[in-house]
């Protein structure tokens, strides 16, 4: 494949490359920049996990090394209803978390520099209450 709005143009760029479980429930991808077609420099993973119906974890990881993100790590994760998404901030070593109940909208956030970094709640009706 030749990609030819990037300067010089790709030819046989290997952008990601991937495996998974034989029973599909568990995989790994690996992305690569652009930037060092020869080398095949990874920047990224994405890592996936599936364990029923309604039931998963996504996960995205920067490892590049040259990018002020490398270590920072954004999960999305599903369990029933329940949606958590939560983001590791690798230089500043914390993590933020966001959960809401896909059928009632109601949920909560707990960030560090919010609310004192005490866990916020919101109801059904995306207003805020103590819990």
């Amino acid at each position: 494949m030749t990609c030819p709005t990037i300067k010089p143009a790709l030819n046989d760029f290997e952008w990601y490359t991937g495996e998974c479980a034989i029973n599909n429930t568990s995989g790994t991808w690996k992305y690569f920049d652009y930037k060092y077609p020869n080398d095949a420099k990874e920047i990224g993973t994405i890592d996936w996990s599936v364990s029923g119906m309604d039931k998963g974890n996504l996960s995205f990881s920067c490892t590049n090394t040259e990018k002020t993100y490398v270590g920072d790590v954004l999960t999305y994760s599903i369990e029933g209803a329940k949606v958590t998404i939560s983001y590791f901030d690798a230089s500043e070593n914390i993590t933020a978390d966001i959960n809401w109940d896909i059928v009632t909208s109601a949920g909560s956030i707990q960030v560090p520099n919010y609310n004192g970094g005490k866990q916020a709640y919101w109801d059904e009706n995306r207003q805020d209450i103590i819990q």
